[in-house]
């Protein structure tokens, strides 16, 4: 799951989670990536996200120039790899080993 980067955010994840589990949906492994996490909260929602017994795979920090190429309507894929947001995807995507 991807949610955005607040306590709201997680919860709602939390309540996704036990709703899969009471439809016994048989998801083997849930996964959360919190996105557009800012400097200033990052501690608090992993330290969140370790309470729910969550598990965060990683954040994808709040980027400007992910914000900006979004209005402008151009692709995400010609974000820079050093961009922040790029950054943050490749550690989710070598820490899920894909």
């Amino acid at each position: 799951m991807v949610t955005d980067g607040s306590r709201r955010g997680l919860q709602t994840a939390e309540r996704i989670r036990e709703l899969a589990r009471s439809l016994n949906l048989n998801i083997r492994k849930m996964h959360v990536i919190a996105n557009k996490v800012t400097p200033e909260n990052r501690e608090r929602i992993e330290e969140y996200a370790k309470e729910l017994k969550m598990d965060l795979v990683g954040v994808v920090p709040f980027d400007e120039m992910l914000a900006s190429f979004d209005l402008e309507g151009k692709p995400l894929a010609q974000l820079p790899e050093d961009s922040a947001a790029m950054k943050g995807i490749g550690e989710i995507v070598k820490r899920m080993g894909l």
